[in-house]
């Protein structure tokens, strides 16, 4: 029984130490794919556009995995996005990482891929104009005039190309082929590269037509590079009548700009304190997961110390058991005769007490109430008002002047009941001469 119990101890303490040892294990890190990793980037940004370590950090990590895994339209998304992060620190790394996005979609010919190889020729163009490099950059542009999806901006670049290179009428053509919707709200792009053709060559009033659109979108960053073309367009036509409120719509925008972006730092910046707090406290819980499997280490070894020197003390006393069991049944034995004596002994103490009780004798004597006193009450009054089981009662020398008045019976000046005529009076030398009054059983005897 013992080997058995000691037995289930130590399964018990090891199934313990190992769900500690998951548990800690699962606090210090959680297993996630490239995918996962991608999306977390993805949230992270959209929620905080000021996180920018923690959305380089998971990108990298997102890219690392998707390369360990094979999964190459992963890794071409992640490049892709960290690649146009670092576009304005890092030009090179970033030109790096758009050609590993471009050579991983050599690998996947599904229609994500296709689609998204488009983005990256744009992005290489980009960073290929940024750098120097005009006519990779024009050459590449020309080659996404072909895919609907990006047909828009490859135009617009072209056009920018042309206005940098001074050809306006070229940069105007190429502009005038997007498809500038007005309507939307999203795809801006289009209609400012439009407008500011129309502004190099002197085409103010469509220039201006566009801008003023473009003044009443809901971004304020939208709106205020809107209004300073606006406050240009007037300086150039000569409105100086309408440039200051063009002025200052502008510099309230800018001011909501401003405003905007120190919220956007506030928020980054709550969130980098709580997100430290988080890390914190998994560390702080970490630790004390660590200092629990040392406790939980412990106490299992005190335990079974505890069940093997338990079992073997058990068989040492087995013997003394055996041993006690006889010297107590006759300690009980004896106890048992000693409780019925003492029982009897009592029996007899109470028979005699009743019967003491039973010839107790009262004695009043040498006590008169004058005229000055008054008995009154509902029922048995008197010196003595009544008696309620058998004793002897003394009565000598009692006398009773006053007046005694009662609404019911048994009124007397020395007797008032004898209930069950149980108590036995022995009367002399009273008397009784006050008024006595009550309804039934009214005692005026002298004794």
């Amino acid at each position: 029984m013992a080997v058995r119990q000691v037995k289930i101890a130590i399964c018990g303490w090891w199934v313990m130490l190992l769900a500690m040892t998951h548990l800690a294990s699962c606090a210090h890190e959680r297993v996630t794919t490239a995918a996962d990793d991608l999306t977390a980037a993805e949230a992270v940004h959209a929620a905080s556009p000021d996180s920018v370590k923690a959305y380089e950090d998971l990108l990298r990590t997102a890219i690392r995995k998707a390369e360990d895994g094979g999964d190459w339209l992963t890794c071409a998304r992640a490049a892709l996005l960290l690649s146009a992060q670092l576009q304005w620190t890092d030009e090179h790394e970033a030109l790096a990482l758009a050609t590993k996005a471009q050579q991983a979609l050599q690998h996947d010919n599904g229609a994500a891929a296709t689609s998204l190889a488009s983005r990256v020729r744009l992005t290489l163009a980009g960073l290929y104009e940024q750098t120097g490099d005009i006519a990779r950059a024009r050459s590449l542009y020309q080659s996404c005039l072909d895919d609907e999806a990006s047909r828009n901006l490859a135009l617009g670049r072209l056009a920018n190309l042309c206005l940098a290179d001074g050809d306006a009428e070229d940069a105007l053509a190429l502009a005038s082929q997007m498809k500038a919707d007005m309507r939307d709200s999203v795809d801006i792009e289009p209609l400012f590269i439009l407008a500011n053709c129309y502004l190099q060559c002197d085409s103010l009033a469509a220039a201006q037509a566009i801008y003023e659109h473009l003044s009443l979108h809901p971004d304020s960053k939208t709106r205020y590079a809107a209004l300073r073309h606006l406050a240009e367009i007037a300086i150039l036509d000569r409105r100086l009548d309408v440039l200051p409120e063009v002025l200052d719509s502008a510099f309230a925008s800018a001011e909501t700009v401003f405003f905007e972006a120190l919220q956007q730092k506030d928020a980054y910046f709550r969130a980098t304190l709580e997100q430290e707090r988080r890390a914190e406290r998994l560390v702080y819980r970490g630790r004390l997961l660590n200092w629990a499997l040392v406790g939980v280490t412990i106490v299992g070894a005190l335990v079974i110390l505890f069940i093997v020197s338990l079992s073997r003390h058990r068989r040492a006393i087995q013997w003394q058991r055996l041993q006690t069991e006889q010297r107590e049944r006759e300690l009980v034995e004896e106890r048992l005769q000693h409780e019925a004596r003492e029982r009897e002994r009592e029996a007899r103490e109470a028979e005699e007490r009743l019967l003491q009780q039973g010839q107790k004798i009262q004695l009043m004597q040498r006590f008169i109430l004058d005229k000055t006193c008054t008995l009154t009450g509902n029922a048995f009054i008197g010196i003595v008002g009544g008696t309620n089981g058998a004793c002897t009662v003394n009565l000598d020398q009692l006398g009773f002047e006053g007046t005694a008045t009662g609404q019911n019976q048994n009124v007397s000046g020395i007797i008032g009941c004898n209930m069950g005529s149980s108590a036995t009076f022995v009367v002399s030398n009273c008397y009784v001469t006050g008024d006595i009054s009550g309804d039934g059983e009214v005692d005026v005897s002298d004794y």
